[in-house]
């Protein structure tokens, strides 16, 4: 039924514009360009879209407006139900800024907590530190965060999304997961069966990814580059734990996935970076060659999950 309601939902949107980005089951990115001449103001025809919805369908919908994405999604959080909000690049400081820093779109448990630590308390305080000390402490995850703080992002509404040509998995949990604990088996899971496709194929990835869908409905996803290419389950398992740490908000998780991109033929030749060279031994990689041989050949021959890791 929830889907269903989606599905005409998204429908009735395109009677207004075909330039629509759907992000999850429930909320969607819309370009008023094409429109604009019709109303007013984005305002007006927001308005008009809230309450035709619910004229239409009986629910209501929060709709937030801006000219950068990750502002407009931002409005939309604000109060709530039935309403419209705004959030353009000067109404940042008054309107975004005071907020508790674990509001921002796209911080996660893990990051609050090290900005907390950081005496990081509200979007304010990210957006007036250093972004060379954010990302001393979280990596790429903690500049892309205090672009974010200051209202920075030049993405466009994607309304026709390409497949990008890579190799993932996802499932859909029997029931909530609450805790890390609980979600690091199924990532365990799903970088093993991800490192084992990518083996089947011949192939290598430097691009892993990690999709989490809340018990909402409302999805968000994170992309790490890796340093070399792999088709390793540890490797894609290590860089999905700091990619679900970076992400997850600490709500209960209905969906995990997992998805590698970038992808590289297995026998192309793999460029050591000088930290490889100086720190493993050629009779050590030449070990682990032999190791991946041996482990594709026994997944070929007797199927998959023949071997089992102990890591």
């Amino acid at each position: 039924m929830y889907r269903e309601y989606s599905r005409k939902l998204m429908e009735f949107l395109r009677t207004y514009t075909t330039h629509i980005e759907q992000v999850s089951v429930d909320e969607c990115y819309m370009d008023f360009t094409e429109i604009a001449d019709r109303f007013t103001s984005p305002v007006e025809g927001a308005s008009e879209i809230k309450d035709e919805v619910y004229k239409r369908f009986g629910f209501t919908v929060n709709v937030g407006i801006s000219s950068r994405k990750v502002l407009a999604k931002m409005a939309s959080d604000f109060e709530k139900p039935n309403k419209v909000h705004t959030l353009f690049p000067e109404e940042v400081p008054a309107k975004m800024w005071p907020l508790p820093i674990g509001e921002l779109f796209m911080a996660g448990r893990s990051s609050v907590e090290t900005m907390k630590k950081l005496e990081i308390y509200t979007i304010g305080d990210l957006a007036n530190t250093d972004p060379a000390i954010l990302e001393l402490h979280l990596k790429s995850h903690g500049r892309k965060l205090w672009e974010f703080a200051n209202g920075l992002d030049d993405s466009e509404v994607e309304s026709v999304r390409a497949e990008a040509k890579g190799v993932g998995n996802s499932t859909t949990l029997p029931k909530d997961l609450i805790t890390e604990a609980e979600a690091l088996p199924v990532l365990k899971d799903l970088a093993v069966s991800v490192g084992r496709r990518l083996r089947k194929a011949g192939q290598k990835a430097g691009m892993v990814s990690v999709e989490i869908k809340y018990h909402t409905f409302n999805q968000m996803s994170h992309q790490k580059q890796m340093e070399r290419q792999t088709n390793q389950d540890q490797d894609i398992y290590q860089a999905s734990i700091e990619l679900f740490r970076e992400l997850w908000s600490g709500e209960p998780i209905r969906l995990l996935g997992i998805r590698t991109s970038k992808l590289s033929e297995e026998s192309e030749p793999e460029q050591l970076s000088l930290f490889d060279m100086k720190f493993e031994s050629e009779e050590t990689r030449k070990k682990k060659k032999n190791l991946k041989e041996a482990l594709k050949k026994l997944e070929g021959k007797y199927g998959d999950g023949i071997v089992k890791k102990g890591w």
